[in-house]
């Protein structure tokens, strides 16, 4: 849960080289087209016309689940910010694609 009372999943995504990165998937109606991006570029198989409860405890959490071992591409941005008087850079996923699209 956020301190504002959003459940929300980390995803932490690895290369085949072990390098990962951590994203925080939040389950909040504004922010669910970054769900959906992420069932697109995983090419996740929803029937039409199913319908999913994220209200209820622990819906969301098991769904998010089910990418677990799932193959996309992320592009990755800089975000910089500050930090005790210091400017600070850290890399961030600016959105997910599809494994396919790959170029390697």
């Amino acid at each position: 849960m956020t301190p504002q009372g959003v459940e929300k999943s980390v995803l932490t995504l690895a290369d085949d080289k072990n390098r990962q990165i951590k994203d925080d998937l939040l389950n909040k109606e504004t922010v669910h087209w970054r769900l959906n991006q992420l069932i697109v570029a995983t090419g996740m198989k929803i029937a039409h016309g199913t319908e999913f409860d994220f209200s209820r405890s622990g819906e969301f959490f098991n769904f998010v689940k089910s990418f677990v071992g799932m193959k996309l591409k992320i592009t990755l941005k800089k975000e910089t910010y500050e930090k005790d008087g210091e400017h600070k850079t850290k890399l961030k996923i600016a959105r997910f694609s599809s494994a396919q699209d790959a170029p390697f």
